[in-house]
């Protein structure tokens, strides 16, 4: 009895385009954002502080960050990572009909 299997792109697409020859990866982008953040947050927050004489602005500014981002997840990034994911499974059909699976033969 054979047996077809597909391996799916899906752990990295939504950091990354390796998968598809058109597009650059992109984790540059993410990590130099991830830099700037933690290099400008501390003495922003600080500052923040600072001109206010409390912490509590911060911490609710903070919060809306939180919120903003958790919002742009939902409505976004969501549809974005779902169409990304059928594209790849369309990609591994369209394979699989060309005859370019992996393919391995099971039990005895």
């Amino acid at each position: 009895m054979n047996e077809m299997r597909v391996e799916l792109p899906v752990r990295t697409v939504a950091t990354s385009s390796r998968y598809s020859s058109e597009k650059p990866p992109i984790y540059g982008i993410v990590y130099t954002s991830k830099g700037l953040a933690s290099i400008f947050a501390g003495p922003v927050a600080a500052l923040a502080s600072v001109r206010t004489g409390n912490w509590i602005g911060v911490f609710w500014v903070m919060i809306a960050c939180d919120l903003t981002a958790a919002i742009l997840a939902l409505a976004w990034l969501k549809p974005v990572a779902g169409r990304t994911i059928a594209r790849a499974q369309e990609m591994a059909l369209a394979d699989q009909t060309s005859g370019t699976l992996v393919t391995s033969r099971s039990g005895s």
